[in-house]
């Protein structure tokens, strides 16, 4: 899937299709853009984290549809795009919405779901670094992104697993594809 492994990673608030395109023009392997949040409790959530100082985008669950396809288009270089996804409830109708919008995109997309971020607000309300106390909604999540037949990656904070063969064991019952680098998991490394 990438030829190195240069990769730019998601930041919340500032890795968006312009930055991606710098980086990628500069010769990564691949980018990542968002954090976005895809359900309505991760959004209130980012809304919040940025009142109090942190860059987060502030793009609502109902605008992702049509700004993520924008985004992506801005990134000139042809290499994998991965697209960070913030959740509560995979089952959400502007995640899946993105989703099928994405598919009629010519570039080579992989979802990252974020079970990685460890904010309070994005926490308490059942997403993020939660999501790993919490594995069948993140094996939800992945169903969800499969449906729609993109490869799925896992970001994660390796020191947050508690229970890692658990969570290993679920990545290869739904065949998502995973390397451990740093605090990274998921196909996107491979």
């Amino acid at each position: 899937m990438f030829k190195g492994r240069v990769i730019l990673a998601a930041m919340a608030g500032i890795t968006d299709g312009s930055f991606a395109n710098e980086v990628a023009i500069n010769g990564a392997d691949g980018v990542t853009i968002g954090g976005f949040n895809c359900h309505t409790s991760t959004f209130e959530a980012a809304v919040r984290i940025n009142e109090r100082g942190r860059e987060e985008f502030i793009i609502t669950p109902q605008e992702l549809a049509e700004h993520i396809p924008n985004e992506i288009n801005k990134i000139s270089v042809n290499l994998p795009v991965i697209i960070n996804l913030r959740f509560s409830d995979p089952h959400s109708k502007w995640m899946k919405g993105l989703l099928e919008s994405l598919r009629s995109l010519d570039k080579n997309i992989i979802i990252e779901l974020n079970s990685h971020c460890r904010q309070p607000e994005i926490t308490e309300c059942g997403g993020g670094e939660s999501l790993l106390k919490r594995l069948e909604s993140l094996e939800n999540g992945i169903r969800v992104g499969k449906q729609y037949e993109f490869p799925i990656s896992v970001k994660i904070r390796s020191s947050s697993l508690k229970e890692p063969e658990t969570f290993l064991k679920l990545l290869r019952r739904e065949s998502v594809d995973y390397r451990f680098k740093g605090c990274l998991a998921g196909n996107a490394l491979v």
